[in-house]
């Protein structure tokens, strides 16, 4: 049925009135030479409506003639008459494709800037870094989408007051979300600046309070280094007191971190058995359709790898069409015994990515020791590092403090 009805709209049909005696006549006539009519009814005794294409409507005047009745046109319809429409009403048409090619073209571009965290003057300086950096209402949202990562980097360098910056593409609207940097209030109350860890003092640099230690002493963890208590004299009574002040200073020494890693010398390593099976899939936002492929074929152990094609953007990242690739091979594993150079160049593989975590500036090449435990072989790599080992401790009330001979009790 549904199938006449497209055929029908596409090649045009009218909806007609049949008046006269013999309707039931023209009705027979008209199925028994092979036209087609639906949606017969009979309105009153001599009124009859039904539809017809409209290359049969054309052909039915000698039928009409014979069954001796009126037949007239009550509607139109179809694509044929439609175009005709259309045609008729040129300029309408094209100032309705130009405003919706127009507001297609604004829906890809980045019009607006939303601003999230930050307020007043720090709001308007924050916007117009933004337009520094180049996220510049009336640009493409595609290439904005791309440059995302490099106008947030950008972004945060020029913004000292944010500590974190994002921004995201929702249609014609750019939302950036800051988080503004919380400078804590000074302390109230005095403190004193410790030694984090065990090392060599090699620079000290005093903002406030007093300095213990001097450049060449060597310290353990808790050793105090910059005290917050200052001894002062008054000038009229000549009394020494202390008097308690947040300490505050740069101790910089070197310390050394043993950075240990350990492989064991037998692996379990996969290998292939057969070619790879790949499965292409189609997704839209958050619908993933599958195309061809089917990955539950394979028995037994399998890995698997994704590949991605985006092949439209839109107007978020998040609600592009991209073609899925996953590749599923199967699998054999098996156990193997590593040579001890592969143990080895592997180890030093392993301490180079957990070096970056260092913090501190290393100075100079570190010293390796390598340690056979049976199955595994240990690897200790001590690096020599300079850092500023000073940190933030509350000031004990001693009594007998050498450190200040002149406190009175």
């Amino acid at each position: 049925m549904w199938f006449n009805q497209i055929i029908s709209f596409c090649a045009g049909y009218v909806e007609i009135i049949i008046r006269g005696v013999h309707l039931e006549k023209l009705i027979n006539l008209l199925t028994g030479s092979g036209f087609y009519l639906w949606d017969v009814k009979k309105v009153a005794p001599t009124i009859m409506v039904a539809k017809i294409r409209n290359r049969g409507f054309v052909k039915i005047r000698p039928f009409v003639k014979n069954a001796g009745v009126l037949v007239k046109i009550r509607h139109r319809r179809g694509w044929p008459f439609l175009r005709q429409k259309i045609m008729r009403r040129k300029i309408f048409w094209l100032s309705a494709a130009l405003v919706i090619g127009l507001l297609l073209y604004l829906s890809n571009l980045m019009l607006f800037i939303k601003v999230e965290g930050f307020s007043g003057r720090e709001r308007e300086e924050l916007i117009r870094t933004l337009k520094n950096v180049g996220l510049k209402p009336g640009s493409p949202t595609r290439e904005l989408a791309r440059e995302k990562r490099r106008i947030e980097r950008d972004a945060i360098i020029r913004t000292p007051e944010a500590v974190w910056l994002g921004v995201n593409f929702k249609g014609v609207v750019a939302e950036v979300k800051a988080v503004k940097r919380k400078t804590p209030p000074p302390p109230d109350q005095g403190c004193d600046l410790v030694a984090e860890r065990d090392g060599l003092i090699t620079k000290i640099a005093v903002i406030r309070g007093q300095s213990i230690v001097s450049e060449g002493d060597t310290v353990a963890r808790g050793d105090l280094l910059i005290s917050g208590r200052v001894c002062h004299v008054d000038p009229e009574t000549g009394a020494t007191f202390i008097k308690t002040i947040p300490a505050s200073g740069i101790v910089e020494a070197r310390v050394w971190y043993d950075l240990e890693v350990i492989q064991p010398k037998k692996v379990w390593r996969a290998f292939y058995l057969n070619k790879a099976n790949s499965v292409y899939s189609l997704r839209w936002g958050e619908r993933v359709w599958k195309i061809w492929g089917n990955p539950n074929r394979l028995k037994g152990e399998k890995v698997w790898e994704r590949f991605r094609k985006r092949i439209f953007y839109g107007r978020n990242p998040d609600k592009g069409v991209e073609i899925i690739k996953d590749v599923w091979q199967k699998v054999r594993w098996q156990k193997q015994t590593l040579s001890m150079s592969v143990i080895r160049n592997e180890a030093l593989q392993e301490a180079k990515a957990k070096q970056k975590y260092l913090v501190g500036l290393v100075t100079g090449a570190p010293s390796a020791t390598w340690i056979d435990e049976g199955d595994y072989l240990k690897l200790i790599l001590t690096f020599e590092i300079t850092q500023d080992i000073a940190m933030l401790a509350p000031i004990e009330r001693r009594l007998n403090d050498r450190s200040y001979s002149g406190e009175k009790n």
